[in-house]
């Protein structure tokens, strides 16, 4: 699974990297620079992210704070350190299958595709096995410990 951390003034070829696969995760005083003079990060990577009025801000206001960014969902966390933000990924409340799914949803190239998307990954994770390990959890008000285990045994 790819994701980046993002500090102090992400530049825009790592803010376009970032976004363009896996999870995203920046301090919370980072700045995200979406253009820089002639370099910008592609109106489709924001688009498919879900940036609000993209071409705006590309145009006039090219610096976000990571703050808004996660506030808005375009940015998938808020971290202090690349150790926290490594650690919200591992944690193992989250089923990694559930992750991976999320990470492909974000890379559909339209509304259409990232809905049918979602149906199969529904399907999967209806039949995996991690499925009947939370609902035993949530019936004993228990912790699940999820084993990534995607099909049934």
């Amino acid at each position: 699974m790819r994701w980046q951390y993002l500090t102090g003034v992400a530049d825009v070829q790592a803010l376009a990297e970032a976004l363009d696969g896996g999870f995203v995760f920046a301090h919370p005083e980072a700045v995200l620079r979406l253009r820089d003079g002639d370099r910008a990060v592609p109106a489709s990577t924001l688009m498919s992210r879900g940036v609000p009025r993209a071409f705006y801000r590309l145009a006039v206001a090219p610096e976000v704070p990571a703050a808004v960014a996660f506030e808005e969902g375009w940015i998938d966390g808020l971290a202090g350190s690349e150790e926290e933000a490594k650690a919200a990924l591992l944690d193992p409340s989250l089923s990694l299958s559930a992750r991976l799914a999320a990470a492909r949803l974000l890379r559909a190239p339209s509304r259409q595709a990232a809905l049918a998307r979602e149906r199969a990954e529904f399907a999967l994770l209806q039949a995996g096995a991690d499925k009947a390990e939370g609902i035993a959890a949530f019936r004993s008000r228990g912790d699940p410990r999820f084993e990534n285990r995607w099909i049934s045994s």
